[in-house]
């Protein structure tokens, strides 16, 4: 009873986004009951968010080795849990599906199954997973699981340019989770693409003044309002707010390699995107995401074989180190098919 209790605290303290608390929930959980699976997965998971790989996969592979003893959804859960470190969202949605025949009621599994279709970019598969976990939450009269309920289902609207409905989500969003810097980050996004500035400029404030509430440096608050300027298309400011988070942080390999990506993935300046992705390996030389952006640049300037074999082994080192990345994956492709037709010719 004690170890379900710690659990159940951990599970809280999980969709809060408290990952430190729900992780010592976890693994107080576990050494009182290890044969709990729950305690374990959402362990993994935890971790897994933090992109801490290394320890979400060995906490998955610790119940998995236990799933020939598991009952029948315990084994589906588990098996779902392998298939994000080890197999791809393909492999997640087969069995969510199998999952959700044996309870169409399981909301956090509608909105893991929407998770698992905006990962390879099937935005109108995701929208009525996402949409029925809000809807069977209404109905039992709770709140959403966290922001990500709205965030994620506001990515899929907007993918799909349906803004009236984005929009009326985040009102709606607004009430559950005022002063959320997820749910003002989108909002921004949201009104820059439809050109409503003064909008924009209200939630980039109310986001900066959020942030540096939570201690976020002024460098990371800097590099996330680039973003919000990228995805809206806006990319002579976002380029500005990139450079200037890498002036204040100039050392850092993250701010380093945003304005590499970017510099290379919105094709403005590739060879300086390439020769910062380089000088991110000199400091991290097993990034894979960095690899991932320097063999992307090498395909933007034709250099295909060259790029196949900067994107294969940046993809090796992810699967090793991270999970699957369908960008990564698509990039990969790329470069081969690149070499293929060329040999056609």
């Amino acid at each position: 009873m004690e170890a379900y209790r710690f659990y159940i605290n951990g599970v809280n303290a999980f969709y809060q986004l408290d990952y430190q608390t729900a992780g010592d929930m976890f693994l107080q959980a576990i050494a009182l009951d290890s044969t709990f699976a729950p305690s374990t997965l959402y362990l993994s998971l935890t971790y897994a968010n933090q992109s801490l790989y290394e320890q979400a996969k060995y906490w998955c592979l610790r119940a998995y080795s236990k799933i020939d003893l598991m009952p029948h959804l315990q084994k589906l859960y588990t098996n779902w849990l392998y298939a994000i470190y080890f197999e791809t969202p393909y492999e997640e949605i087969k069995y969510l599906k199998k999952l959700l025949e044996n309870d169409d009621q399981l909301s956090a599994v509608y909105y893991i199954l929407g998770d698992s279709y905006l990962k390879i970019y099937q935005y109108d598969k995701a929208i009525p997973a996402y949409e029925r976990s809000l809807e069977i939450r209404n109905k039992w009269g709770v709140g959403p699981l966290w922001v990500f309920s709205y965030t994620d289902l506001g990515d899929a609207y907007h993918a799909c340019g349906r803004y009236r409905l984005e929009r009326k989500l985040y009102k709606k969003a607004e009430q559950d989770f005022p002063d959320n810097t997820e749910l003002l980050y989108n909002q921004a996004v949201l009104s820059l693409t439809l050109g409503k500035k003064q909008d924009a400029n209200i939630y980039i404030e109310k986001f900066k003044s959020i942030s540096r509430e939570n201690s976020w440096s002024e460098s990371r608050i800097t590099s996330n309002i680039a973003g919000i300027y990228s995805d809206s298309g806006l990319h002579d400011i976002a380029e500005e707010y990139y450079q200037k988070a890498l002036s204040l942080e100039p050392q850092n390999p993250q701010r380093i390699h945003n304005l590499a990506r970017f510099l290379i993935d919105k094709d403005r300046d590739v060879i300086k995107g390439m020769e910062l992705a380089d000088k991110v390996l000199e400091m991290e030389p097993d990034n894979y995401s960095v690899f991932d952006t320097k063999g992307w640049g090498l395909y933007k300037q034709g250099r295909y074989q060259e790029a196949l074999e900067i994107l294969q082994k940046s993809w090796e080192l992810r699967r090793q180190k991270a999970v699957y990345n369908h960008e990564a994956y698509l990039n990969l492709e790329a470069a081969k098919k690149a070499i293929a037709d060329n040999a056609q010719n």
